[in-house]
């Protein structure tokens, strides 16, 4: 019996210093918490009037190259807020890091160089880089909510789709939304009530979502296409096991993916802005290039091979394409036309600075060649 008072006891103040420690550090986060977090809870954190300087290690002997990332007053990638809104077009491109574009130079991004590259054709044309790291149309649709409706801006890009891959959480998403969601948690909120209440439950929330992140190989090292296994010819075809993955995604994933792309469409429109939607190009393809050494259908990469990698992210692409033309919104199928090429992608998804200018020609083109869509009413041709 003293024995086991005696673990009791010892059991007590484990805990009891576990959570007094817990208690500390949670103390000198709401002083000063030097992690900055872009998302907390249902909100969006910006990160305006913020400079980023990289520096990025050269290869092969090239020199190491500095990349200068500000953010403006409105926490995003651009020109400042301007005092005369109502004097001009104003875009926004929305999307994840293949938009955000981070470790790229200010005025680099494809967003930016297609702002510049129409600014000649639209007069006083205004352009945003919306884009934040890891968001998927989950973020986007708070982003639109309690940033761009106030904002009325005139035209909205949405680049979509990877980040919605495997993404189950609409439901949970949806509840965190409403405004009184987290004043009352149930018993199965609690977590979700510590994540929106305490800097420890953010600072936890953030690292989580920091490595889910990293399930798509979302970094911005070089794919050494070269060094990848490379199955066999026959074998590169979609497996058995992957039909049972694309399924799971049909029935599980996809259908919540749909509905937030359809009130992405409905929302912007209300607002009075034109939702204009892009889908997705990645490394891999379907086939291989033609004069390619590589067969990039047949490498096999996190667990997949090229061209199952291809057919996971055209079935998102295709509701993407589905839902711009059941609500008619101008659509720029970039997955379609960005070639499969090592030399545009720096990894699986992201651009190397050919890429960028590849991606803001083909976005640039079909402005030019939409231009009715996009010019104010009563503007000259």
């Amino acid at each position: 019996m003293a024995k086991l008072k005696k673990i009791l006891i010892n059991g007590f103040l484990v805990v009891f210093g576990l959570f007094c420690s817990l208690l500390l550090m949670e103390f000198f986060l709401q002083i000063w918490n030097p992690f900055e977090t872009r998302v907390q809870a249902n909100k969006i954190i910006l990160p305006a009037h913020r400079q980023y300087k990289v520096t990025i290690p050269g290869t092969e002997g090239a020199k190491d190259q500095l990349v200068v990332h500000t953010k403006n007053n409105l926490g995003f990638r651009g020109p400042n807020w301007p005092e005369r809104p109502e004097d001009f077009q104003k875009w926004f491109f929305v999307g994840g890091s293949t938009t955000e574009e981070f470790y790229l130079s200010d005025g680099e991004t494809w967003s930016e160089k297609v702002g510049q590259a129409l600014s000649s054709a639209i007069p006083n044309l205004w352009v945003n880089n919306a884009g934040l790291d890891g968001h998927s149309s989950f973020g986007h649709t708070v982003l639109l909510k309690d940033f761009l409706v106030d904002l009325k801006p005139e035209v909205i890009f949405y680049l979509v789709g990877i980040n919605d891959i495997g993404n189950d959480i609409a439901v949970r998403y949806d509840q965190r939304l409403k405004p009184d969601w987290y004043e009352t948690p149930g018993l199965g909120d609690v977590s979700n009530w510590i994540k929106a209440k305490t800097e420890l439950g953010r600072l936890a929330d953030m690292i989580s979502r920091k490595a889910k992140a990293k399930r798509y190989s979302r970094n911005y090292g070089k794919i050494d296409v070269s060094g990848l296994a490379i199955l066999p010819e026959g074998e590169a075809n979609p497996r058995p096991a992957f039909s049972k993955t694309l399924e799971q995604h049909k029935t599980q994933f996809l259908p919540g993916f749909r509905q937030r792309l359809e009130e992405l469409a409905e929302n912007t429109k209300q607002a009075g802005a034109l939702p204009v939607f892009i889908t997705q190009p990645i490394l891999f393809g379907p086939h291989a290039m033609s004069g390619e050494a590589i067969d990039l259908s047949a490498v096999l990469f996190n667990g997949q091979t090229g061209k199952e990698h291809h057919r996971l992210m055209e079935l998102y692409n295709a509701v993407t394409r589905d839902v711009a033309a059941i609500h008619k919104s101008p659509l720029i199928d970039l997955a379609k036309e960005m070639p499969h090429d090592p030399i545009l992608y720096s990894d699986m998804m992201h651009y190397t600075p050919a890429g960028d200018d590849k991606v803001a020609a083909i976005v640039t083109r079909f402005i030019e060649s939409h231009l009715e869509l996009f010019r104010p009413p009563g503007a000259g041709s």
